[in-house]
């Protein structure tokens, strides 16, 4: 064996494994401490890259969460909103109604209902303007899409409320191409008359179960026809005469076209028509077209019929979300069928969110105009909830109908924001919450210290590093032995 002074071989081996050990044990003091596996990127570069991208995404998380949930409470706030304008409207109906009864009220309680009815509406327009979040309106028609009608022939009224197929509305021309025509039912009766004075048998008819008596002795086939006319608001059919001079026959025609409004003669005395059960000369039809409709997909094809519920005429169409175009005296045309452009649509400050940690990852929220000047635009021609007057020639019967279809418009407008804040802000938030503990599972798998494993490897370590010191001790000692050589 060699022994050497200069150069302590054994010594200085023992030396490098010391500091080896003392610096593995000065990394798990790091790690120990601060809880993480990683604390520097030298540690482990591709981990420390990973986990920087996953910090990044978590935080981003946080605030789109957040976003989702200030959504969520401005569609609650919205809907408290709509809330009371429905509960407006209820009670405006009640008044419609009440007033209808004219022949009970004197006219001053007829013009008391009247004021009542206008500050009921006045509230609804309180209630559409003033409803804010932050600074932004949200129901005055500010925040929802504008149809402009381009074409007033073929449609008489659009009413969007910002969505098509649960897509949001963009800016752009509306084009419709009708597919079916709306057809008014029809009877044309076979007794035939020589003029309109003509006399007529004595006996009694009844149209849609409003019944006419008629006497031979003092009816002629004008009377006959100017007492139906005289009760078409309660028959909704209007008489005519058709046919050649010298022949003529009684037409009796529905005021309103589709199928919700048939002409149902009872005419057992054979006055008009001797058929026990007159064949409808015209069934009637309801009116289906296609609306080729700019969303932020691109332009959809959606599908509108008309006579979709009880009270709504073949002309006025709708489409499975309640969104409306009401057709004009063009129904029929050639244009129409073959396709034609109706309106221009263009978007107010749309309500958007941000809910992806992405750019592009947004949700819109349109907005209807709840106004009273916007509200029933499509149900009297040239009329609007603010048009309401009992004062008025046929006014309780007008607002009964206006009442009805701006509740009707109100509710569809509440059922889509309550679907939207169901089905897709707190079926996001969810999914956020989900993705926030996922990613955040996997981020503490990359970095955090596993405290049990890392604690055993610091006290082997440490036994190591205390063994290493006695053993440096001793080889310390060994180039001593070259004294006893010199003794």
């Amino acid at each position: 064996m060699s022994i050497r002074i200069n150069h302590n071989s054994n010594a200085l081996g023992v030396q490098g494994q010391i500091d080896r050990v003392s610096q593995k044990l000065t990394d798990s003091t790091s790690r120990l401490s601060s809880g993480l596996r990683i604390t520097r990127t030298s540690d482990d570069p591709g981990v420390a890259i990973t986990a920087d991208n996953l910090r990044t995404k978590l935080k981003a998380l946080e605030n789109v969460n957040q976003n989702a949930q200030d959504a969520i409470n401005m569609s609650k706030s919205v809907d408290a909103a709509l809330a009371e304008v429905s509960r407006l409207l209820n009670q405006g109906r009640a008044i419609a109604v009440q007033s209808g009864n004219s022949a009970a009220l004197s006219t001053s309680q007829l013009q008391a209902l009247n004021d009542e009815i206008t500050a009921i509406i006045g509230s609804v327009d309180r209630v559409a303007t003033s409803t804010k979040w932050g600074s932004k309106n949200i129901l005055d028609g500010s925040s929802s899409a504008d149809v402009a009608i381009t074409n007033a022939t073929a449609t008489t009224g659009i009413n969007f409320q910002g969505r098509l197929s649960n897509v949001p509305l963009a800016a752009g021309l509306i084009t419709l191409t009708q597919s079916v025509v709306a057809v008014s039912e029809r009877i044309d009766n076979n007794v035939t008359f020589a003029s309109s004075t003509a006399p007529v048998a004595s006996g009694a008819i009844q149209i849609n179960g409003v019944s006419f008596s008629i006497d031979a002795g003092s009816d002629t086939l004008q009377t006959v026809l100017d007492r139906i006319n005289a009760s078409t608001s309660q028959t909704g059919v209007q008489a005519s005469l058709a046919g050649p001079v010298g022949a003529q026959f009684v037409r009796l025609e529905s005021i309103q076209a589709g199928s919700r409004f048939p002409v149902n003669l009872l005419d057992p005395s054979g006055i008009l028509n001797t058929n026990p059960s007159p064949a409808k000369t015209l069934v009637g039809t309801d009116a289906i077209a296609t609306a080729l409709i700019p969303t932020e997909n691109g332009v959809q094809p959606i599908e509108f019929k008309g006579g979709r519920l009880p009270g709504q005429t073949g002309m006025f169409l709708t489409d499975t979300e309640g969104n409306s175009i009401s057709l004009g005296i063009g129904n029929g045309s050639a244009s129409l069928l073959g396709g034609t452009a109706i309106a221009q649509t263009t978007l107010g400050n749309q309500t958007r969110f941000q809910v992806g940690t992405d750019s592009g990852e947004m949700l819109g929220m349109i907005l209807g105009d709840t106004r009273s000047s916007k509200l029933a635009a499509n149900v009297i021609v040239g009329k609007t909830l603010a048009s309401v007057d009992l004062s008025s020639s046929g006014g309780p019967q007008d607002a009964m109908q206006l009442f009805d279809a701006a509740l009707g418009e109100v509710n569809a407008l509440r059922g889509r924001i309550g679907s939207f804040q169901t089905h897709t802000l707190e079926s996001r938030s969810r999914t956020l919450s989900v993705m926030n503990e996922t990613l955040s599972a996997a981020q503490s798998d990359l970095i955090d210290t596993d405290v049990a494993a890392e604690m055993t490897e610091f006290t082997k370590n440490q036994l190591i590093q205390q063994t290493g010191i006695a053993i440096l001790s001793q080889a310390n000692q060994m180039p001593q032995q070259i004294l006893k050589l010199l003794e």
